[in-house]
Formats: C-alpha cells, sequence, structure tokens
C-alpha cells in the first residue's frame, strides 16, 4: 500500500503568496498606467513597470506550483520496500529502501537518515514541512522495520 503526503499544503501558505502575488501586479499595473498617462517622457518608469509585472507572474506561477499538488511538489510516498522523498520543487525523487535504514530523524522541516552500513547522517531540509500524518506514517513504518524513530 502506497501513501502519498504533499509537504507544505496548506492555504495558511498559498493564500500570503498569492496575496503578495495580487499586491505587486496591482501596483505593477498602476504604475504602468501611470506612466501612460504623464505627458513627459518616462521611458525608464514603463521599463519598470514592466518588470514589475512579470515578476508578479513569475511569482503567482511559483506560488501555484510550490503548495498545490502537482509533479513538481515537494512530496514524500511511503510504500512496503522503500520510500520516496522529493525535498525541493526542482530536486529530483529521492528512493531509500527501508532494509537500509538504521535511524530517521523528522524535523517540520528536515528529514535525517543514517544508513545501516554508514556512519554518517544524512540530512534532507525541505522548502514544505511534514505534515502530522506524514510524521505519523513515518513513525508506524519505522516500527515495523525496527528503525529508531525520532521526532
Amino acid at each position: 500500500m502506497q501513501k502519498k503526503h504533499y509537504l507544505g499544503l496548506t492555504k495558511m501558505k498559498l493564500l500570503p503568496g498569492l496575496l503578495v502575488w495580487a499586491i505587486q501586479l496591482i501596483v505593477g499595473i498602476m504604475w504602468l498606467v501611470e506612466t501612460w498617462s504623464s505627458p513627459t517622457d518616462n521611458s525608464m518608469r514603463f521599463y519598470i513597470a514592466i518588470v514589475m509585472i512579470s515578476l508578479a507572474v513569475v511569482f503567482f506561477g511559483l506560488t501555484i506550483l510550490g503548495y498545490t499538488p502537482n509533479r513538481y511538489a515537494t512530496k514524500l510516498l511511503i510504500n512496503e520496500e522503500d520510500f520516496w522523498f522529493k525535498p525541493m520543487m526542482n530536486s529530483k525523487l529521492i528512493k531509500i529502501k527501508w532494509k537500509d535504514i538504521r535511524y530517521l530523524k523528522v524535523n517540520h522541516d528536515k528529514l535525517q537518515l543514517q544508513l545501516a552500513n554508514h556512519d554518517k547522517l544524512i540530512t534532507y531540509k525541505t522548502s514544505g514541512v511534514f505534515s502530522s500524518a506524514a510524521i505519523q506514517d513515518l513513525r508506524e513504518k519505522a516500527k515495523e522495520e525496527n528503525i529508531e524513530f525520532v521526532t
């Protein structure tokens, strides 16, 4: 049975991002309208307005990609033999087998693990946040696999 958790997908994080996007877009449009209505040559102000509107569009795209379930979102996939972890939007999925793990620690935005054949701790910092359901599923699977689990 596979369980999928998206990290950091909450409306409380999406709404401020959309609010910042809307404010930046409105300011950019107001700046553009003011520049067009002015009788003097304001070519530099025109370029600044275009840059502000462009950045608002890019910020909107990143907000939607970061806080909606899609293939770019940070995620955690748990199944019987291994788990897959994607810590950042621009990173690849990392596959780790349960039998290879000796120690597992989860903070709100960090996953630390120690492999069975190494003494070194591996730390993955994520751009999302582990939900309590994701932590609980990791805890249950770690207990089932006799892995030391710390939160």
